[in-house]
């Protein structure tokens, strides 16, 4: 039978563990305190996008920016000038582009036939075209300016901005019988698009 008074000496290990289970209530404790905040909102935030609309002579549809010529000549030229606008709100890219080309031979009358037996067209590769105006200007013949187009005229056309694009065309006076009632047709096209990201934003 064992002593009722029998007190069992301390030893290393029973101290350690009563100070493990010391340390394990005061972390439990530790997790209830509470801690100040504070929230606040901003409200009424909006994002609204922007917009990019290039016009040609005041339109969409342009009036009066058509290029039509007969009976052209070595040594003859023209031009034909187009205003432009951006009357959206963003920059955007201005660049024209000629595209669409067809040419025909035509009768091939004699002198043509001297100076070019296969009557295929010539006249692509005999015409100058230059652009520029209000913009960056560039020279090239017809053919090259259909093979290598795009060309960029403003790198930031900002919104509401508008210019003048002109529109030139030569034939130099050197060029011979190989072009006699050839012709051309082409379309010449302005495009606008978004310069990358927008830094009008605050």
């Amino acid at each position: 039978m064992a002593d009722d008074n029998d007190k069992s000496p301390l030893t290393r290990r029973r101290v350690l563990g009563g100070m493990a289970t010391i340390g394990a209530a005061g972390a439990v404790g530790a997790g209830t305190w509470a801690q100040f905040n504070d929230t606040e909102e901003a409200s009424g935030n909006s994002v609204i996008a922007g917009t990019l609309d290039l016009t040609v002579n005041g339109g969409n549809i342009p009036q009066g920016a058509s290029l039509d010529v007969s009976d052209a000549a070595p040594g003859d030229s023209g031009s034909q000038s187009l205003k432009l606008k951006n009357a959206g709100s963003i920059a955007g890219v201005l660049e024209v582009d000629f595209n669409n080309l067809s040419q025909k031979g035509g009768d091939n009358p004699e002198p043509e036939q001297e100076a070019d037996g296969d009557n295929s067209g010539d006249l692509a590769d005999n015409i100058e075209i230059t652009v520029g105006g209000d913009y960056a200007t560039a020279t090239f013949t017809l053919q090259e300016a259909v093979d290598h187009t795009p060309y960029e005229l403003d790198s930031k056309m900002k919104g509401t901005e508008s210019g003048t694009a002109k529109v030139e065309w030569s034939i130099p006076g050197d060029v011979g019988n190989e072009i006699q009632d050839d012709e051309v047709t082409f379309d010449v096209v302005f495009t606008l698009s978004q310069n990358g990201q927008q830094t009008n934003s605050p």
